[in-house]
């Protein structure tokens, strides 16, 4: 479900790949066509102003496409990917990968990139993310970790904007609010779920409870 209304993602497995096909719900009309492939970590994401969808179309490969005037934006190599996220308007792709098959460090690589180019712009080396999201109307990144970890992120930066370990369980989830859970202000909070229950909100801009 998206802003505009409802829309179906189909896909369909052929000799020469996996071919999907995005359209209003209810029509009969194509809104666009991509390869996309059926992978159980990840396979496709919208920015949260549908201008934007990024779609795995090979182990390999990243498409990223306008919806709008549907066409590609850019294609991109990412091997080990788990996870992608794109901002508000769809200018900027986050993605979560590992590092290389051959490594054994367990570290991981959470990645920006422009969606115009391709491009990278900044790539952080982590030892683990369980979720992450961007903040609304921001390019600041929250991520979640094993450890309990909550971190701030923002592209072109490889400094941490700020860091806390409120409980000491997996994160499982972030999700925005503009009042959060008792807010009152029209802030935005965000919501924080660990995998034990307890949920932990804050300000995130600056971390604070």
């Amino acid at each position: 479900r998206t802003k505009q209304g409802c829309a179906r993602l189909t896909r369909e497995r052929q000799r020469s790949g996996s071919h999907a096909e995005l359209h209003p719900l209810g029509g009969k009309s194509k809104k666009m066509e991509m390869d996309l492939l059926n992978h159980w970590l990840w396979s496709f994401c919208f920015s949260p102003d549908d201008s934007t969808a990024a779609f795995r179309s090979s182990p390999e490969d990243i498409d990223v496409y306008d919806l709008g005037g549907r066409t590609r934006k850019c294609r991109f190599n990412e091997m080990g990917l788990r996870q992608a996220r794109l901002n508000s308007n769809g200018t900027c792709l986050a993605t979560v990968a590992t590092r290389a098959l051959t490594d054994t460090s367990g570290q991981i690589t959470l990645a920006f990139r422009d969606t115009t180019s391709g491009n990278e712009i900044s790539k952080i080396s982590l030892s683990d993310v369980t979720a992450m999201e961007f903040v609304p109307g921001r390019d600041s990144l929250l991520t979640g970790s094993v450890s309990g970890d909550i971190r701030a992120w923002l592209p072109g930066h490889e400094r941490v904007l700020w860091e806390m370990r409120p409980h000491s369980t997996r994160v499982v989830a972030i999700v925005y609010s503009l009042a959060g859970i008792g807010g009152a202000d029209g802030a935005c909070r965000a919501s924080v779920l660990y995998e034990d229950g307890l949920v932990w909100v804050c300000d995130p801009e600056t971390g604070s409870e």
